[in-house]
C-alpha cells in the first residue's frame, strides 16, 4: 500500500497577497478557479510554488491563510 505523505505545513507558506492583474502576474503560477469578471485574485506563495485562487471573497481567504 503506498503511503502519501502530506508535506505541505505551516512553514510552507512564505507569503499570502491579492493581485490586481487579470490573469495573475506570475505567469507560471498554479492557478485555481476562473478569472472571469470581478473576480478577486489571492497569491500564496510557497517554498516550492506559487497559487494563485480566483474567488470573490479575497479579503476574507486572505485572512483565513494568514492564519494557518
Amino acid at each position: 500500500m503506498a503511503v502519501i505523505e502530506n508535506r505541505n505545513t505551516r512553514s510552507d507558506i512564505v507569503e499570502v497577497t491579492l493581485d490586481d492583474i487579470y490573469g495573475g502576474e506570475e505567469k507560471t503560477a498554479i492557478k485555481i478557479g476562473t478569472p472571469y469578471g470581478e473576480t478577486d485574485r489571492v497569491v500564496i506563495q510557497t517554498h516550492s510554488n506559487t497559487y494563485i485562487l480566483f474567488t470573490t471573497d479575497a479579503v476574507s481567504i486572505k485572512i483565513k491563510s494568514v492564519r494557518l
